[in-house]
């Protein structure tokens, strides 16, 4: 197997390496900072914003490049600048608004440079905010600026299928979908995922790809996982994430990134023939 010095470990963080109450476990970050400590990488790659990351980097002392917004940015936490981005077409304005003209329950936040703008309101947008803690704007979708990295559609899980194919049966040109959680469905820029921003991280830290590892849960970290060296993903993934991993691990309940860690000190077997 690879040194660990050889080595990038990028990791999902809702569902993976947080729990369900959205806090990084004892064991996980001590795996880290063991991993770290041995010359292994490590960063993220998540759905959120950099303003819903920003209550973790203390924590977290990532040393290098996250990959935010799905995929749409790549961000430096450690400078609080972007070093790649991609953003939505400014079609995307008109096509949110006939999301929201046919579909009025549907919440949508917008996101934008660091900032969250909500322009239609409803529960799931408001538990959002009420759980993470992190400020946002209400305002009119006309009244929201350019440069979009990705809009978010928040509803009921029971609309979803719907709301899913609606959407997707447009074509939009320049855009791509993703369902990320059971209530969140997002608008992407085309060119814009998990797997195609490690790709982009892979040249700008130059980690071949075959030397990451990468962890996840959801739809939105499949591509990722196929891109890496190594595709793991936690115990509560969603059924076409666990046939597609190369890897299963226990649950994110259960300290699978720890777990992770362990296998790579360990040279486990399951890893031997991956990496």
């Amino acid at each position: 197997m690879k040194p660990i010095s050889d080595l990038l470990l990028i990791s999902d963080m809702d569902g993976t390496l947080l729990t369900h109450e959205k806090q990084i476990s004892k064991e996980n970050l001590e795996a880290i900072r063991r991993f770290e400590k041995a010359g292994g990488h490590f960063t993220i790659a998540t759905g959120r914003s950099a303003a819903s990351v920003f209550r973790f980097i203390d924590l977290l002392q990532l040393q290098l490049p996250a990959i935010i917004h799905n995929g749409a940015q790549i961000y430096d936490f450690s400078t609080r600048r972007g070093l790649w981005d991609a953003y939505l077409p400014e079609e995307s304005r008109d096509y949110v608004r006939q999301a929201i003209q046919k579909y009025p329950s549907v919440g949508v936040e917008v996101v934008a440079g660091e900032q969250i703008y909500v322009v239609n309101s409803n529960l799931y947008t408001e538990q959002h905010f009420a759980r993470e803690k992190i400020p946002f704007v209400v305002c009119d979708l006309d009244d929201t600026p350019q440069n979009w990295y990705k809009v978010l559609f928040a509803m009921d899980a029971e609309l979803m299928p719907e709301f899913s194919m609606y959407m997707r049966g447009k074509n939009y040109p320049g855009i791509s979908f993703v369902q990320s959680w059971i209530h969140y469905f997002e608008m992407l820029p085309g060119h814009a995922s998990k797997g195609q921003a490690l790709r982009k991280l892979s040249g700008l830290t130059r980690i071949p790809l075959q030397n990451i590892v990468a962890v996840g849960d959801c739809y939105n970290d499949l591509d990722m996982l196929q891109m890496a060296g190594v595709g793991a993903a936690v115990g509560n993934a969603a059924a076409e994430v666990l046939n597609a991993a190369d890897v299963v691990l226990r649950s994110n309940e259960e300290h699978a990134i720890a777990e992770i860690i362990n296998m790579i000190f360990e040279e486990d077997a399951r890893l031997q023939h991956l990496l």
